[in-house]
């Protein structure tokens, strides 16, 4: 009975971060470009962290799934670069702050979470871009340092320290609302939140000064 009540929280709790991703997915953005920056990958990576890698793949799917059907313009390219980006991300993270959950290892899985996504996006964009956007391979390759690089590095790093900011007050409600399911960890959970709150909001400040100024990002409200 307990594994079974155990298994209906966590699809649940799973159901509760697709929803929240998606809302957080369809709000306004920022636009580098042609590429648009949100801050659903912070969700997601959220609830692999609490409840496993697996949840991290499979809720970056059904996210952008839903993207994709309820308003996206950018079609299966869109989805597919969606997808890649946010399980990467949440994947990575949860894989390596689970072997050990602590405050040191939950920055460390973090950190390694940005630097795959990054990677990962370099090579999902000299795959797929040429063919999405009907230019020659050349082209994106001139764009991997400046435009691809700092952008996914900051959307990394932008994402990580919103996940820092808010998976205290998520497990938290998490747990009032019962639907905790043992996986719950220590971050943040001490004397240092207020500290770890203070640092993770300085650097989303920058982020979006870097994003704003040195990437001349703008802000796209969805028609």
């Amino acid at each position: 009975m307990t594994n079974s009540n155990d298994k209906i929280r966590k699809i649940i709790a799973m159901a509760l971060f697709t929803a929240v991703a998606y809302i957080f997915g369809i709000l306004p953005s920022i636009k580098v470009n042609f590429l648009s920056l949100d801050i659903k990958d912070a969700f997601i990576a959220i609830g692999a962290l609490y409840l496993g890698p697996t949840t991290g793949v499979v809720v970056s799917a059904v996210v952008s799934v839903m993207e994709t059907i309820f308003g996206s313009t950018t079609g299966f390219y869109g989805l597919i670069m969606n997808f890649l980006g946010s399980a990467a991300f949440a994947a990575v993270a949860s894989l390596i702050y689970t072997n050990k959950k602590s405050l040191a290892n939950a920055i460390i899985s973090l950190a390694f979470a940005t630097i795959s996504m990054t990677l990962i996006m370099l090579v999902a964009n000299l795959i797929f871009t040429p063919y999405y956007m009907g230019v020659e391979i050349q082209m994106v390759k001139d764009l991997l340092i400046p435009l691809f690089l700092p952008f996914n590095l900051v959307k990394g790093i932008l994402n990580s320290a919103l996940v820092m900011m808010f998976y205290k007050p998520i497990s938290v409600a998490l747990k009032k609302a019962r639907l905790s399911t043992g996986t719950t960890t220590s971050v943040g959970m001490n004397k240092n939140t207020v500290i770890i709150f203070v640092i993770s909001l300085v650097i989303v400040v920058l982020s979006f000064v870097f994003i704003f100024f040195k990437l001349d990002g703008v802000l796209a409200i969805p028609s």
